[in-house]
């Protein structure tokens, strides 16, 4: 199971697609809170407890915020107390304070989610003047005491060119995810839909080249996509797990389905109780979908948060992303029948909800 474990809700960056968004003003959860108020044993004996009754004995626990960095005497303590119970340690960050970060914290890591934005104009825009220069240089500093892999996480918006902003950083981490501009509102559709379009074409060309070289750059957009193709998967349910194998547990030790569905409605228990997932349906549109397999039905918080004409938006830019993938798995097939590249170095980590 994935635990999303708020490690404290204060940030000490104030990004404008965050804090002027709407969306998460209105959410209750959101609270500036220094750090958990239960004890660290009671979330280990949740966490234990919940292993021994499920068949899925893999656990996940991801670090989260606000900016965990920001409270790193618990991320510290809370491994030393767990080391022994072969738990695995993802830790989501802006980057902004990875030069402070504790030596023992990175050497327990698999994972470190860095918040980027591509390309330094567009990133310094939202972000802060200075953040993307500070932030890669922050990467480089660490690079000696982190051996585990290094994930950018993108919010794309309208001002991204996508094949600028993943190629700008694709030699800096070791994978790549991007997500669309979470919001009610939307704006400039029609030139980002043609962007993006146009933009993605460039992107797979490139991709698709370096394959042929041999060389995978790990995009996860497109090895989730590819490697569903592939294999044949059909997913039942969201690829965020969302209903499913993720809890998020809040500062007070409520637990939910899902980390952006931080209130009453979606808690499914406590670290005192037990809990019971509530699975979220997906809707009629998903249900008629060619792609509902493949997609998964994208993010159900935005079906419950979103006006239509905005899920809509982005379900129709998921298809353009999917119908290109489409038409280039036979060549992906027959690069790995010439044994040019294998089926397993396609593999990625599911830690994110994998199709923007």
């Amino acid at each position: 199971m994935d635990y999303y474990i708020y490690v404290t809700k204060n940030c000490n960056m104030s990004c404008k697609y965050c804090c002027e968004n709407q969306e998460w003003s209105n959410v209750e959860g959101f609270k500036n809170i220094d750090g958990p108020n239960y004890e660290i044993f009671e979330l280990i004996n949740f966490i234990l407890k919940n292993r021994n009754l499920s068949e899925d004995k893999d656990v996940q626990i991801l670090f989260y915020g606000g900016e965990p960095l920001l409270n790193q005497k618990w991320i510290k303590d809370f491994i030393k107390k767990t080391e022994n119970y072969d738990f695995g340690y993802t830790l989501f960050t802006n980057g902004t304070l990875l030069h402070q970060a504790d030596s023992y914290i990175l050497n327990k890591l698999d994972f470190l989610f860095v918040s980027t934005d591509g390309s330094q104009e567009i990133n310094d825009k939202y972000r802060g003047e200075g953040n993307f220069s500070k932030v890669m240089t922050n990467l480089e500093i660490i690079r000696r005491k982190f051996n585990g892999s290094t994930v950018a996480m993108m919010t794309i918006t309208p001002c991204n060119k996508i094949n600028e902003s993943v190629l700008n950083i694709i030699d800096k981490f070791d994978f790549i995810y991007w997500k669309l501009l979470s919001s009610d509102k939307l704006e400039s559709t029609v030139q980002f839909r043609e962007s993006y379009d146009k933009g993605l074409d460039i992107l797979i060309k490139y991709w698709m080249d370096e394959l042929k070289k041999g060389k995978i750059n790990c995009i996860i957009p497109f090895l989730s996509i590819i490697t569903t193709l592939l294999d044949g998967v059909k997913h039942e349910n969201f690829r965020c797990d969302c209903g499913d194998i993720l809890v998020t547990v809040d500062t007070d030790g409520s637990c939910y389905s899902c980390d952006e569905l931080v209130c009453e409605e979606f808690r499914i228990g406590t670290l005192k109780s037990s809990i019971k997932q509530k699975k979220l349906p997906h809707v009629l549109r998903c249900k008629k979908c060619d792609y509902r397999y493949i997609c998964g039905g994208r993010c159900p918080k935005e079906d419950i948060l979103f006006p239509e004409e905005v899920v809509n938006y982005h379900c129709e830019l998921t298809k353009i992303l999917i119908s290109k993938l489409i038409k280039i798995l036979p060549e992906i097939k027959e690069l790995i029948k010439e044994g040019v590249i294998k089926r397993e170095d396609l593999n990625y980590p599911h830690m994110t909800s994998e199709i923007p």
